[in-house]
C-alpha cells in the first residue's frame, strides 16, 4: 500500500502547489509594491504549525528493535558527528559550479567555474574515501540497479523541471498569456503529476501476502520504462510546438484556432507530468523492494537527493542555455547590426520583458518574438535530451540482473509510511 499512500501525499502536495500561485497573484494584485513580501510572510506561520505537528506526530524508530528513540539522544554528539557535513558542502559546491558554467558570460568566468568544479569533485571523492565513515552517498546504495535508478530519477527530474520553468516564459513572452492563463495551464500539469502517482500506487499495491518482492520489482521496472517513455513523448510534443508555432504579437490575436494549436503544448505537458508522477512512485517502490525494510531509509534518502539534484540542475542548465542564446541573438541583432538606438533597446529588453509590447518599436516586434521563441526552442531541445537520457537509462533496468542486489528478499511492508511530496 506504500504506493497508494505516496500517491495521496503527492495529491496534497499538488493542491498546495496549485493554491500557492493563486494566493501569490492575489497579493501582487492587492499591492504591487509590497505584495511579494506577503508571499513569503504568509509562509512563516504555516511552517511553524507544520513544525509543531511534525514534532508531535513524527518519531524515529530503531528498525531492529522497533523501540522509540529517546528524544534526548536525538541531538547527541554521537549522532550529529555522523552527519556528512564536509561531503554535503563539497557536493553542493560542485553542483553550484556546474550550474554556473551555463550562466557565465565570459571565458574567464567559465574557466573559474570549471576549476571550482574539478576541485570540488576531487575533494569530495577524497573526503568520502579517506575521512568520513558515514557517507552522504553510501557506496552500498549506489551500485548496480540502485545506481541506475538514481541516474534515471536525476535526468527525469531535470527534464520535467527544466520544461516547467521554460514553458511559462514561452507562453508569457511569445504568446502574451496573462497570469491567470499561465496559472490555468500550470494547474493541468500539477494535477497530472498527482494523477500519475495515484495510478502508479494502484498498479503497484499488493494486498496479497503471497506476492513476493520479485513481482513488485518487476512491475516497478516495467512501469518506470513506460513512464520515462511518456516523459520523452510529452517533452517532444512541447519541443515540436515551441519550435514551429508562430508568435502572437498581441493578446487579441489569440483566436480559437491559435488556442487549438497551443493545446499541443498542454497535451505534451499533461503526458509528461503523468509519466513523471508515476515514475517517482515506481522508482521509490522499486528501490525499497530491492533492499528491504532495514535499508529503505538510506536508499529512499538517496532517491530524494538525486531527485533534488536533478530538479536544480535541470532548471539551472536549461535557463542558463536559454539566457545565453537569447543574449547572443539579441546582441547580434541590435548591437552588431547597428540598429538605431540598438544599445538602449537591448538594455531595456534585458531588464524587463514587459518592454516588448510596451515600448519596443513595432518594426522590431516580430523579429524579437522570433528570437525569444528560438531561445525557448533551443532550451526545449536540451530538455528532450535529458528526458531521452532518462528513458535510455530506464531500459538498463530491464537488462540489469537484480540478483546482484543484497537483501532484496526481505518482504516489502504493506502499510509502510510514505515519504512526502514530489
Amino acid at each position: 500500500m506504500r504506493g497508494i499512500y505516496q500517491g495521496y501525499a503527492n495529491l496534497m502536495y499538488a493542491v498546495g502547489q496549485f493554491t500557492g500561485p493563486i494566493l501569490g497573484s492575489a497579493f501582487l494584485a492587492w499591492n504591487e509594491t509590497s505584495g511579494w513580501r506577503w508571499m513569503f510572510g504568509i509562509q512563516v506561520p504555516m511552517v511553524i504549525i507544520a513544525g509543531v505537528l511534525v514534532r508531535r506526530n513524527v518519531h524515529e524508530f530503531r528498525q531492529d528493535q522497533l523501540l522509540e528513540i529517546d528524544p534526548k539522544d536525538r541531538f547527541a554528539w554521537k549522532n550529529l558527528s555522523q552527519i556528512d557535513l564536509p561531503g554535503s558542502f563539497l557536493l553542493s559546491c560542485g553542483i553550484i559550479s556546474m550550474l554556473m558554467m551555463f550562466n557565465v558570460t565570459s571565458v574567464k568566468s567559465l574557466q573559474i567555474c570549471i576549476v571550482c568544479f574539478v576541485l570540488s569533485a576531487t575533494a569530495f571523492a577524497l573526503v568520502e574515501k579517506y575521512v568520513m565513515t558515514v557517507h552522504i552517498i553510501p557506496p552500498s546504495a549506489f551500485k548496480g540497479v540502485l545506481r541506475i535508478t538514481a541516474l534515471v530519477i536525476f535526468f527525469g527530474a531535470a527534464a520535467i523541471y527544466g520544461m516547467n520553468y521554460v514553458l511559462p516564459l514561452y507562453f508569457q513572452i511569445v504568446h502574451d498569456f496573462s497570469q491567470f492563463q499561465l496559472g490555468l495551464f500550470n494547474s493541468f500539469g500539477v494535477f497530472a503529476v498527482s494523477f500519475g502517482s495515484l495510478i502508479a500506487g494502484w498498479y503497484l499495491k499488493h494486498d496479497d501476502e503471497n506476492i513476493g518482492p520479485n513481482v513488485i520489482i518487476s512491475r516497478g521496472i516495467h512501469l518506470s520504462i513506460v513512464c520515462c517513455m511518456g516523459i520523452v513523448t510529452g517533452v517532444f510534443l512541447c519541443m515540436f510546438a515551441a519550435l514551429n508555432l508562430k508568435p502572437t504579437p498581441d493578446r487579441s490575436d489569440l483566436t480559437p484556432k491559435v488556442y487549438a494549436k497551443l493545446s499541443i503544448l498542454l497535451l505534451g505537458s499533461i503526458i509528461s507530468s503523468i509519466g513523471y508522477g508515476a515514475f517517482l512512485v515506481a522508482l521509490l517502490i522499486l528501490v525499497v523492494g530491492l533492499v528491504g525494510i532495514k535499508r529503505q531509509a538510506t536508499v529512499t534518502g538517496m532517491n530524494y537527493m538525486f531527485r533534488s539534484m536533478g530538479q536544480s540542475s535541470g532548471v539551472g542548465i536549461t535557463l542558463g542555455l536559454y539566457n545565453h542564446n537569447l543574449f547572443n541573438e539579441l546582441h547580434k541583432y541590435f548591437s552588431k547590426k547597428s540598429k538605431p538606438d540598438g544599445s538602449q533597446i537591448l538594455e531595456r529588453l534585458l531588464s524587463s520583458t514587459a518592454f516588448i509590447r510596451n515600448g519596443l518599436p513595432t518594426e522590431y516586434l516580430h523579429k524579437v518574438l522570433k528570437i525569444y521563441r528560438e531561445a525557448v526552442g533551443d532550451a526545449m531541445i536540451l530538455v528532450f535530451l535529458l528526458g531521452a537520457a532518462a528513458f535510455l537509462l530506464s531500459l538498463l533496468l530491464k537488462l540489469h540482473s537484480t540478483k546482484e542486489e543484497p537483501n532484496r528478499r526481505e518482504p516489502i511492508p504493506s502499510s509502510s509510511s510514505s515519504s512526502s511530496g514530489v
